[in-house]
């Protein structure tokens, strides 16, 4: 029977930190990240920031209720929002002000990120008169110790394109395949964040056949179209520049050699480097 690999802790905060930055830079946000707001280490994982020179037009939800200041806290999936993350993401908000000297709390809003909410939240959230109005399915907005506050519920969140990147990091793992369902039909909808999508795709495919464990090509994996994917541009080039010493040292030098083939080589070093040079390495490797 073949062996399950080893399970790899995934970086979630890095994935959906990098995703962002991308989407709201693209967007012409300012962008920070694990922001020091303390002598004890004590980081905003992420930070979004309104330029004062930009008139923001034409932006979707949730991006057009980006206030001047944002102060993001995400959950991965494998991790749950709690009553003390509501306590330290309002800590972050007055410490950030307390840095940046914004004397008006409205001018930061508060973003509480997650798959799942747990009930000691919930009345975290009662307790401190924090009411919650619905703005689109798992979006809600208030206000939290004079903050404006966000939550967005990732496995509930509508499955629309503006909704796309948050999707990559939900629970709802319906949602997840459709996701790479879109982007093999419509590539260009997932530009910001195709990496991520790929890597979600290489973990379901590897799902369905460590279940079944048979081989790729025995589930009908279609081998051209992951020549495209993987060789093709641009997302080919950036993998292949990215992983280009591991390929060669998994293949090793004899499978190279034998796939090129020695003939086909020495032509290659003979034109590259000329007969007078060629020999002079060779001479210095029969030396050693």
């Amino acid at each position: 029977m073949k062996e399950n690999p080893k399970e790899v802790k995934i970086q979630w905060h890095a994935y959906f930190a990098q995703v962002m930055e991308r989407i709201c830079t693209k967007k012409d946000f300012l962008v920070e990240r694990e922001k020091e707001v303390a002598k004890m280490p004590l980081k905003i994982d992420f930070i979004v920031i309104k330029k004062q020179d930009v008139e923001y037009k034409n932006l979707t939800e949730p991006y057009s209720y980006f206030n001047d200041i944002n102060v993001i806290e995400f959950k991965s999936k494998t991790d749950n929002f709690d009553w003390q993350d509501l306590y330290q993401l309002q800590v972050y908000g007055q410490l950030y002000g307390i840095n940046k000297e914004i004397e008006k709390r409205k001018k930061i809003s508060l973003w509480a990120v997650s798959s799942h909410f747990t009930e000691k939240y919930r009345n975290s959230l009662e307790e401190g008169g924090i009411v919650l109005e619905r703005v689109d399915d798992g979006f809600f907005r208030g206000i939290a110790g004079g903050f404006p506050y966000y939550e967005m519920d990732l496995n509930e969140l509508p499955f629309r394109k503006e909704y796309y990147p948050f999707h990559l990091f939900s629970k709802n793992e319906g949602n997840v395949r459709k996701l790479v369902e879109k982007f093999i039909e419509e590539p260009d909808v997932a530009e910001d964040y195709n990496i991520e999508i790929i890597f979600l795709y290489n973990k379901m495919y590897r799902e369905v056949l460590l279940m079944k464990l048979i081989d790729p090509f025995e589930a009908g994996c279609d081998e051209e179209g992951l020549k495209e994917l993987l060789f093709g541009e641009p997302i080919g080039v950036k993998l292949i520049n990215k992983y280009k010493t591991e390929l060669i040292n998994k293949l090793g030098e004899e499978e190279i050699i034998k796939s090129l083939g020695e003939d086909k080589i020495t032509k290659a070093l003979l034109n590259r480097l000329g007969k007078k040079k060629l020999l002079e390495l060779l001479d210095r490797l029969d030396g050693d």
